[in-house]
Formats: structure tokens, sequence, C-alpha cells
């Protein structure tokens, strides 16, 4: 590994000598978890149950209001059940990436600075790598970096790296 690559992501340093930094690649592509969020739609689901549970101590209107909140709140969790379910076939890919990629030195081809929706700069690099195979890819990534507000970027050439896992999915860190 060489001295000081560019890191889009000042995150990763320290983490590239062990196996960290496939962990933290994994959370940032993965996205939303709805494992994690599954305990909201089970607290949304108490009124329902105390309710069914106590259904001959409340009055009428209690009762089915408690059966409606319960029916929406269950839909809204199927829905979220199913979009996590087509899903899996990009997890999948990104857990492959993060654990199994290879790290590979590459190099920036560009470094801007760009305005997104008004008032977030992001740095915004393009780079290119050469797969474990030989095949080189090219690919564009952003990220909010405020500590590079004033501070001269990185020129062309500079190296980066690079996890790859095939000609279709890398990312670069």
């Amino acid at each position: 590994m060489i001295e000081n690559p560019f890191l889009l992501d000042p995150g990763y340093v320290g983490m590239l000598e062990t196996s960290a930094f496939r962990q933290r690649v994994y959370d940032k592509l993965s996205g939303l978890k709805l494992v994690s969020q599954a305990p909201i739609f089970l607290v949304m689901h108490v009124p329902t149950v105390v309710t069914v549970i106590l259904g001959f101590t409340v009055d009428r209107k209690t009762f089915i209001g408690a059966g409606i909140w319960g029916g929406a709140v269950t839909v809204i969790f199927g829905i979220f059940v199913i979009v996590w379910l087509c899903d899996a076939p990009k997890r999948r890919r990104i857990h492959r990436l993060a654990w199994e990629g290879e790290l590979v030195l590459g190099r920036l081809i560009a470094c801007a600075r760009k305005c997104y929706r008004g008032d977030i700069y992001k740095v915004e690099v393009q780079y290119e790598a050469a797969t474990p195979e030989g095949k080189q890819v090219q690919g564009t990534q952003a990220l909010e970096r405020d500590d590079l507000l004033n501070e001269p970027l990185p020129p062309p050439g500079t190296p980066v790296l690079v996890l790859v896992l095939d000609e279709t999915l890398y990312f670069m860190l």
C-alpha cells in the first residue's frame, strides 16, 4: 500500500490495515435497514393490542378505531417488508463488494467542488482503476467535505484506493 492516497471519506483513515473498512463500506452502501426499524412497528401496534385485549371494556368506537389503526400499521409494515425483500439482490452484491472485493490502487482523473441543493458543497471526484482481471473501470463519487472547503484539491493523477469486485461494482474509499 502506498503512503497517503487521497481518501474521499476521511473516516477510512486508520482502518485500512484491518478489515474494519469493509464494514464501513457495507454500512455506507447498504442503505435502509428495515430490521432495525421493526421495533418501531411493534411499538405502533401497542395501542391495537391493548385495545383488543381490553375489547370488552372499551366502547365500540375505540375498538373499531384501534382495528383501523392496527390494519394501517400492518399494511405499512407489509410494504416495508416487500421493499426490503425486493432489495435483497442489491444488498447481496454490496455485501460481496464489501467482504470479497479487492482493494486496488487507482488514480484521480478530476476533482471539483460542487454545490448541491443550493447550500451543500461536496467534493466530486472522477477516478479510474483496474480490476483484478485487468479491465479499466471509471467512476464518479461525491461526498460532503467541509474540511476541504478552503484547501487545495488533489490534482489529477493523485493515487486513490478503490474497492473492486468486478467491472460493474466498485467503490472509491
